[in-house]
């Protein structure tokens, strides 16, 4: 008898409890899933995801180009240090004749 009881008591909670939950949904204007159009979902959904494709595509490219400026720095800053140091030999050279 009890569990019997139990059971039912426990079946009525849920039933409130989706009763309010639909309730909420109703005031902040949710549509349920059979409302809506689920082509026009999938399609936004696609676009959705090819602008995120897209925005991490161009992050990579940037970052890729920012990494080879730098090595083109570090490249001309390393030429330019040992052709300075180049000069500066041959200059002594003149210097102790």
């Amino acid at each position: 008898m009890f569990k019997k009881l139990e059971k039912e008591n426990q079946i009525y909670k849920e039933i409130q409890r989706k009763k309010l939950e639909t309730k909420q949904q109703k005031l902040i204007g949710y549509k349920e899933g059979d409302s809506w159009d689920k082509r026009k979902e999938k399609n936004l959904v696609k676009i959705a995801t090819r602008g995120v494709v897209k925005l991490f595509n161009s992050i990579y490219e940037y970052k890729k180009k920012v990494k080879a400026d730098e090595e083109d720095d570090c490249i001309c800053n390393f030429k330019k240090f040992f052709s300075k140091k180049k000069r500066e030999e041959k200059f002594k050279l003149f210097d102790a004749s």
